[in-house]
């Protein structure tokens, strides 16, 4: 990841999703936090990509996932950077 962003990436964008029973080789949350904090909060974005049948409606995951992101040691500064500062940046808002 840090090799996209020496290619000129400002932002990747990480899903809960990923670490759920809907994709076939479900990441370990440790890995997508440890992947996080590898690469900053100023590279990252948490979303969801929530929507499938089988998981909790999106506000309800990504309530999930900043627990367990706060759980991982990950600071409310860097969740707010995330999950608002971030993606304001790239709507240009």
């Amino acid at each position: 990841m840090k090799e996209i962003l020496d290619l000129g990436a400002t932002f990747l964008e990480h899903t809960w999703n990923d670490v759920t029973r809907q994709v076939s080789h479900p990441l370990q949350i440790s890995v997508l936090f440890d992947v996080i904090k590898s690469v900053g909060a100023a590279h990252c974005i948490m979303s969801t990509d929530a929507g499938q049948w089988l998981n909790p409606p999106a506000a309800q995951q990504m309530g999930i996932y900043i627990q367990e992101a706060l759980k991982s040691g990950i600071s409310y500064e860097d969740i707010r950077l995330m999950v608002s500062d971030n993606p304001a940046k790239i709507l240009g808002i």
